[in-house]
């Protein structure tokens, strides 16, 4: 865990790496981490999260990716 990174950046972070299929897997990454997951909750969060794990996961976004 860095402790200048929040759990919430962190989570994104995650979600960002196209590396995660759903918001448990990452909470399960940033409990291994060693940060404390109670503020990864609610709908709107979560609704978030998965709208960067989809963008992240996107056939166009993996493309740029790889030329980049």
């Amino acid at each position: 865990m860095k402790p200048s990174i929040s759990v919430l950046e962190r989570a994104f972070q995650l979600a960002a790496s196209a590396r995660y299929d759903n918001v448990s897997q990452i909470k399960r990454r940033l409990d291994l981490e060693g940060y404390d997951t109670l503020q990864v909750s609610g709908p709107a969060l979560i609704k978030q999260l998965l709208t960067e794990i989809c963008y992240a996961r996107s056939p166009a976004t993996t493309a740029a990716r790889r030329r980049g």
